[in-house]
């Protein structure tokens, strides 16, 4: 929708179907996040919990060491405060080849509930559909 693709109209229609329907269920204050690339994106998705379960966990200096220095999205620095960026950097280089991948396996693959799943060349260009919004947008 944001981007104005040919998809647009049958996902706005999706949202009104979803917003009549919850209107006719009673529901009266609807909360939405339009997360276009990635929604439901965690960095882990087996966190061990201190009671011995699991959760999805985000971490967004591992979020920011994939974004700026292994995924090297198209400007992704100017996203990040400078101490992040160092964080990022930091927390990179402490993590071996089979954690990195693990993260961008993470990251990249989506959840059930997703309909696109990513390799890192396809993420970068999936991304690159929204450098021209802005906040104004």
């Amino acid at each position: 929708i944001k981007i104005g693709s040919a998809e647009r109209q049958r996902y706005a229609g999706w949202y009104k179907d979803t917003i009549r329907a919850l209107a006719k269920a009673g529901i009266s204050t609807i909360c939405y996040n339009f997360m276009p690339v990635v929604d439901w994106t965690r960095t882990d998705l087996m966190y061990r919990l201190a009671t011995t379960g699991y959760a999805l966990r985000f971490d967004a200096i591992d979020f920011a060491a994939y974004d700026v220095f292994v995924l090297k999205r198209k400007n992704a620095e100017a996203s990040y405060s400078p101490a992040r960026l160092e964080e990022a950097e930091a927390r990179l280089k402490s993590l071996s080849d089979e954690q990195i991948e693990k993260v961008e396996r993470n990251l990249i693959a989506g959840l059930p509930a997703t309909e696109r799943k990513y390799n890192r060349e396809t993420m970068r260009e999936a991304l690159a559909d929204y450098d021209a919004i802005g906040p104004a947008e």
